[in-house]
């Protein structure tokens, strides 16, 4: 069975798209809100994300790609990822983004 383009991308869009709203609506109702339940927000979310991980993990014991393993591929896309990450200094290049973002917008960072 072959996917159309759009049966291939479709969740990134919208991946895509959830991160912009739920950017946008961070802005506009953090400090509306008490910092108990930001916090207990923040908390469900990261464990939703947990439970994803998880979840995709498990998973890749069925997965092959080509021939090649899925747990392999993703160690390796991992490893890759994580080097170039390291050599390009993307964490601070994206750090120095945020700082920016919220120096403009008067926001206060997290650490």
């Amino acid at each position: 069975m072959e996917l159309s383009l759009w049966q291939q991308i479709d969740g990134s869009i919208l991946n895509a798209i959830g991160v912009i709203v739920g950017g946008i609506a961070g802005l506009v109702f953090r400090n509306a809100l008490p910092t108990n339940v930001t916090q207990t927000i923040q908390y469900a979310i990261g464990l939703i994300t947990v439970f994803l991980a998880v979840r995709i993990a498990w998973q890749l014991g069925d997965i092959e790609v080509r021939t090649i393993p899925g747990i392999v591929v993703a160690l390796i896309g991992l490893t890759l990822g994580g080097a170039i990450g390291e050599l390009f200094h993307l964490d601070e290049r994206l750090s120095a983004i945020a700082q920016q973002i919220q120096t403009k917008t008067g926001q206060q960072g997290n650490g």
